[in-house]
């Protein structure tokens, strides 16, 4: 619903004085607390492809990787650069296994990828000897930069999955039989306190209804009874940055109190006695698809009225991230990890060009010169409806009598 027109001069009036007040009080920007592309990794020539500088098995220092593979130490099981995760390099990693790997058009350079598909290429595997279930964990994250004020705490990665066939391989394997379910999973382990399931993805759509452990293809059992929706069933992410938001981990919130009182110490981990590791997993795959992350980053912020770059501070950077988001959501959220624009550009729930008046009036309260000016730039490509034409106008007229006068 639009702001009354009566009630505008105040809520730019208030809420100037108040930006002012905040940004002269706070100058903490954006904290990058971990930060991983794997582009630093000394690479190996591939022994079956022959290719140089191509993978390596070992993970960056710091990292902890944990595989179960089933004929691991046999060298005619299993292609050897997908043994578990590997770090590859994203050209070679799609060259050498085809298919759809080559929409990964986010992840550059090297990448972590699990590819249980390639995987299976040598001896069969799947079917063989078990499925494909491997683990890597970040190095230890403290909080000891987050500042003191900050409310957000996200963590953002580039990722490509293909769930694959599920429900298919095992076929040699008591017990195993139809039983492969591809599943991707992000855990959040806390040092001397519980581990967090972030994210989980299946390739399997149903599971029995008679047996729920068990994973199927078919709606229907055979009886024509509706078998159990996969509420994580994920078949394919082609190209996509992931946001996970953490903030409830940070000192001070609810989760964090809880848990401190089991000394796990989320609340005290910026004393230096405990942490976080970042896990990415893979298991229960057969001949199935692949998993591939890249761009790993965790970052802290606060949350300011106008702060549209996150910077910590109100300046002639937000225009520019402003007028961003008003012409491209989708955009603006790749940027300023998955941050919505209403949430620092609006004052109510919705953000659109009833915005435009306000955010310049914190911006003129913030001591930013111009912004008016600025703003009827940093705008023209947005397609507007005339009545925010008209609200551009005026405002840079206001401008222009102030310098006037």
């Amino acid at each position: 619903m639009p702001r009354p027109a009566s009630t505008r001069s105040l809520w730019i009036a208030s809420l100037a004085t108040l930006a002012l007040a905040w940004s002269a009080s706070v100058s903490h920007a954006l904290t990058v607390l971990f930060s991983e592309n794997f582009d630093s990794l000394p690479l190996q020539t591939s022994p079956t492809y022959g290719e140089p500088f191509a993978f390596t098995l070992d993970p960056p220092l710091g990292w902890d990787r944990a595989d179960q593979l089933p004929g691991l130490s046999n060298p005619q099981i299993g292609v050897p650069e997908w043994k578990g995760w590997s770090f590859a390099r994203e050209d070679f990693w799609k060259n050498a296994a085809g298919g759809a790997r080559d929409v990964f058009k986010l992840g550059e350079g090297t990448i972590a990828v699990a590819d249980p598909d390639t995987w299976n290429d040598l001896g069969n595997p799947a079917n063989e000897f078990g499925f494909y279930n491997t683990f890597i964990s970040s190095p230890v994250i403290d909080f000891d930069q987050v500042g003191d004020r900050d409310t957000r705490l996200v963590l953002q990665f580039d990722t490509s999955w293909n769930g694959g066939d599920c429900c298919d391989d095992g076929q040699n394997v008591d017990g195993l039989e139809g039983r492969n379910n591809q599943t991707g999973i992000v855990r959040l382990n806390i040092l001397g306190g519980p581990t967090i399931e972030l994210l989980r993805w299946e390739a399997a759509p149903f599971f029995e209804l008679s047996d729920p452990s068990n994973p199927t293809n078919d709606p229907l059992d055979n009886a024509g009874n509706n078998n159990i929706p996969n509420p994580n069933y994920v078949p394919f992410v082609g190209n996509e940055r992931m946001y996970l938001d953490l903030s409830d981990l940070l000192p001070g919130s609810a989760l964090a109190l809880l848990t401190a009182e089991n000394d796990s110490a989320i609340a005290g981990m910026s004393s230096g006695g405990g942490g976080v590791q970042i896990e990415f997993g893979m298991e229960g795959a057969g001949d199935d698809g692949w998993w591939a992350v890249d761009n790993i980053e965790m970052a802290s912020y606060e949350d300011l009225l106008g702060d549209m770059d996150l910077s910590g501070i109100l300046d002639a950077a937000d225009i520019d991230a402003f007028a961003l988001g008003m012409l491209d959501t989708t955009e603006y959220r790749f940027n300023y990890f998955g941050e919505y624009p209403v949430v620092r550009g609006s004052v109510d729930d919705t953000f659109d060009f009833e915005d435009i008046a306000w955010f310049n009036g914190v911006m003129e309260g913030a001591g930013v010169g111009g912004a008016a000016m600025a703003l009827a730039r940093a705008l023209s490509p947005v397609p507007e409806p005339a009545s925010a034409a008209i609200v551009l106008i005026g405002l840079a007229s206001l401008s222009f009598r102030v310098r006037q006068g």
